[in-house]
């Protein structure tokens, strides 16, 4: 995805969002609908593929059965990075105090969650009614950072919010345009997803060193800045699950209540009914010239679809990096009976853990010391130490 490198896109009549960002901002909200469960939406082309071939009275536009693997692996690795919280220390023998009131307004929880389901975490830092500093998470998808196109350095991170009326229209564009010590904030009218005229400016101090926005991203490449999330590697994988337990789930019910076979003399009328109908509970006598009354048998072969599964199953764990035993496969509880035992099968995840701690450290440490700046004693970031660890039980 291309990124930004001027404000020309806050001109009368560009789209919001640009062009430029709309894969980017589609892939965070896709994301959110995962966590939450709304698998239908984001799947809806692989659940339109088994649509035909349900019951029309039990077809609905939601999975009837929804693995949501997405938020058990976000959730498992903030338990792994943040179950036991990192123990963040002050290295000069100062200020240990102020740090640990700041960690107080700092969710990291929060942060990380976003940083596996996003790829990206957004904290903006401002000054609350006590005159200290606090911070609060941006949604993603209302954050446009601009580059130098040169450097690749952010020149400016821009925050657009939708305004709406009484009756919940949305009516304007508020947005908040952090240079380094500053910000300027902005009212556009807004006009069928397009920017209209300027209504407002103002400008605000922050009385920071730098970016009253920190940006904490999860692994990144040369080709962009933001990070790369732990859901879609395995989009592939989710749908395709699901599509195969459904339609395994049909083949059962289809077979659940077996049908009857035998001649018509077995056939009473019903009055009542005004139909042939047999009589299960009865007895008939078998010497029947033309067959005997008996149950369809079927033996549906379906062992090439849990076989199938499985294999999703398998790949699903490895491609997430997360483990059958992270994750409560089959078979994995009750193994482990050390913590070094769970630490060995739990390679994986935990290397995950680590690679995500390494980094989000530099932006952590940024962000305490930004926080600092404004109604605390100032704090360094080489003056930050941290240690991680893995919430795991100890031998």
């Amino acid at each position: 995805m291309k990124e930004l490198v001027s404000l020309d896109w806050l001109q009368s009549g560009k789209s919001i969002p640009p062009r430029s960002q709309l894969e980017r901002i589609k892939k965070y909200q896709d994301n959110r609908k995962l966590f939450y469960g709304d698998h239908s939406e984001v799947f809806r082309e692989q659940l339109n593929r088994i649509k035909p071939f349900l019951d029309e009275s039990v077809v609905s536009d939601t999975y009837p059965v929804v693995f949501n693997y997405n938020r058990l692996i976000t959730l498992k690795t903030v338990d792994l990075i943040c179950g036991e919280p990192p123990e963040i220390t002050a290295t000069n023998g100062k200020g240990q105090e102020t740090l640990d009131e700041i960690m107080k307004t700092i969710s990291l929880n929060k942060i990380i969650m976003d940083v596996s389901r996003m790829g990206d975490s957004v904290v903006r830092v401002f000054k609350g009614q006590d005159g200290k500093n606090k911070t609060a998470l941006v949604k993603p998808d209302m954050w446009y950072p601009v580059i130098d196109d040169d450097t690749g350095d952010i020149i400016y991170h821009v925050i657009v919010g939708i305004l709406h009326d009484d009756k919940g229209r949305p009516e304007k564009l508020r947005v908040q345009i952090h240079s380094k010590g500053r910000y300027e904030q902005r009212e556009y009218a807004y006009k069928g997803e397009c920017v209209g005229g300027e209504l407002s400016r103002e400008i605000y101090r922050t009385g920071l060193s730098d970016f009253a926005i920190v940006h904490f991203p999860n692994v990144t490449t040369s080709d962009s800045m933001f990070g790369v999330d732990d859901y879609t590697p395995i989009d592939s994988i989710m749908s395709e699950l699901m599509v195969r337990v459904v339609q395994v789930n049909r083949i059962l019910d289809k077979h659940a209540a077996p049908s009857m076979q035998g001649p018509d003399t077995a056939l009473q009328y019903n009055d009542k009914s005004k139909n042939y109908e047999v009589k299960a509970g009865n007895y008939f006598i078998n010497d029947l010239d033309d067959g005997k009354v008996e149950y369809l048998t079927w033996d549906g072969n379906i062992n090439a679809a849990f076989t199938m599964i499985e294999k999703l199953l398998e790949q699903l764990y490895i491609i997430s990096e997360m483990g059958g035993a992270l994750l409560g496969a089959e078979g994995s509880a009750g193994q482990a009976s050390s913590g070094t035992a769970l630490r060995l099968r739990m390679i994986n995840p935990l290397v995950k853990a680590k690679r995500i701690s390494r980094i989000v450290e530099p932006c952590l440490k940024h962000l305490i010391s930004l926080v600092s700046e404004v109604g605390y004693r100032r704090i360094k970031e080489d003056d930050i130490s941290i240690d991680w660890f893995d919430g795991l039980p100890d031998d």
